[in-house]
């Protein structure tokens, strides 16, 4: 197991740089397909696989459009309604329409303007910033959440690929029984039924990884989906990810989330959206203004420009069926835009709890298995070889021996990518990194207590 670093590069993609070249020269080769085969390799670390994710997500980008839409908004919000310009003729004489009465105008144009009660167009206003504010926290939220699947996808293909290696190690350990035993059988001191068994093993390993190896290509493509890309991604290439050596309690795990958790931002510019839409409703009592201009043509036999000018106001006069049900509305949205806040400090705690309990979970294990279990299970092979090969046992302890070493050691590797996933789950839930030293997991130590995260 090694902590996160560089890969080094591997003769594979000169190998597929060179087919890449012939292809080019056959002319078989799209101009799309040689980009591709002449890009740089990915850096396959975690941190930077999460920070191309954050960059090409088709969600993410689908929410930043989003977050742009309501930037645009908010201008024209606070804009007050387009004036209306109308042209036309008045006083004509009916029903011949005639122009020539001294009090017709002909023609006439009028120009009027609507002016919204005062505060009106300042509320709107600040209701669309909350609500660009919204939008642009969300998707710094969905952000957090695409780096969590990220890693929880990183971590599964790499312990697939542990787990691979593991069962290739045991495949490689249960030939050579298959040996021992039909050397035995040659001889005369074995029985055929270790054969058979070796036989058995032999095949039924070999199917395990290749169910292993079919699990990874599907989380790599789960991964791939993520990052918006396909087959870019090596999984032997994947490095082991750092933790942190120790991480702080609840309290202080969720007073930063409080700080910096996108969610909780979103829920609190969404109660102050939501005073605002009281205050607007409440503003809708009070009438709008409209100042109107009139210019025109007087006919008849002394032509003269008149003009005119007009003020009105809109009545609204319908309260208790148009405003006061407004009003209401307004602050039941207070209501529900509160308890959403309430219930996402609740979700948010209650997530961080969940996953304290995953790391102690995930954690007391893996310093039980790397301490105690395997050590002694791998002890436990060791002396059953040697007693097999005098015929103090049989074959089938040797071989349960060996296949209870494949299991823990492939609950080993599993145990260390559900411990680094809560880890970065952790991250997402605070909305920011865990600060302080790192190490591998296979360095972690048990806490004093499982309280005293």
């Amino acid at each position: 197991m090694h902590c996160e670093s560089l890969p080094h590069p591997r003769p594979r993609r000169v190998a597929s740089l060179a087919g890449a070249l012939v292809l080019i020269l056959s002319g078989s080769l799209s101009a799309q397909d040689v980009e591709v085969a002449s890009a740089p390799p990915v850096d396959h670390r975690l941190a930077a696989l999460q920070t191309l994710a954050v960059e090409r997500n088709p969600s993410l980008r689908a929410l930043r459009a989003t977050a742009e839409a309501a930037a645009s908004r908010v201008t024209e919000s606070g804009t007050r309604p387009d004036p209306v310009l109308m042209l036309g003729a008045m006083n004509l004489g009916l029903p011949e329409f005639d122009a020539g009465m001294p009090a017709s105008m002909l023609p006439t144009i009028q120009l009027s303007q609507t002016f919204p009660f005062f505060g009106k167009l300042e509320l709107q206003e600040s209701i669309a910033d909350a609500e660009l504010a919204a939008a642009e926290l969300a998707v710094s939220e969905a952000e957090w959440g695409v780096r969590a699947a990220v890693a929880v996808r990183y971590h599964a293909v790499r312990a697939l690929g542990a787990r691979i290696e593991v069962q290739e190690g045991t495949l490689d350990l249960l030939r050579e029984f298959q040996t021992v035993a039909r050397s035995l059988y040659a001889a005369g001191t074995g029985r055929q039924s270790d054969v058979l068994r070796a036989d058995v093993e032999v095949a039924r390993t070999d199917a395990s990884i290749r169910r292993l190896r079919a699990l990874r290509e599907s989380e790599v493509a789960a991964l791939e989906a993520l990052l918006d890309q396909r087959n870019e991604i090596d999984p032997e290439t994947l490095v082991l990810p750092t933790v942190p050596e120790s991480l702080p309690p609840l309290d202080a795990l969720m007073a930063h989330a409080v700080e910096a958790r996108p969610l909780l931002d979103v829920r609190a510019v969404q109660v102050e959206r939501a005073r605002r839409q009281v205050e607007l409703a409440e503003r809708d009592v009070w009438p709008d203004f409209t100042v109107s201009a009139q210019l025109g043509r007087r006919g008849g036999d002394s032509p003269r420009t008149m003009g005119g000018l007009m003020i009105g106001a809109s009545l609204p006069i319908q309260q208790g069926s148009r405003q006061e049900p407004r009003i209401a509305m307004a602050e039941a949205g207070v209501r529900g835009a509160l308890a959403e806040e309430a219930g996402a400090r609740v979700m948010v705690e209650s997530e961080l709890r969940a996953l304290l309990a995953e790391l102690d979970r995930a954690g007391s294990l893996l310093v039980l298995y790397r301490d105690e279990i395997l050590p002694t299970a791998r002890a436990n092979v060791t002396s059953s070889l040697a007693s097999y090969r005098v015929g103090e046992i049989d074959f089938a302890t040797l071989v349960d021996a060996q296949l209870a070493v494949d299991r823990y050691e492939q609950d080993f590797e599993q145990l260390v990518a559900d411990y680094g996933s809560a880890v970065e789950r952790i991250e997402a839930a605070i909305g920011g990194p865990l600060d302080g030293p790192r190490i591998s997991p296979a360095e972690l130590t048990l806490p004093e207590s499982g309280n005293d995260r």
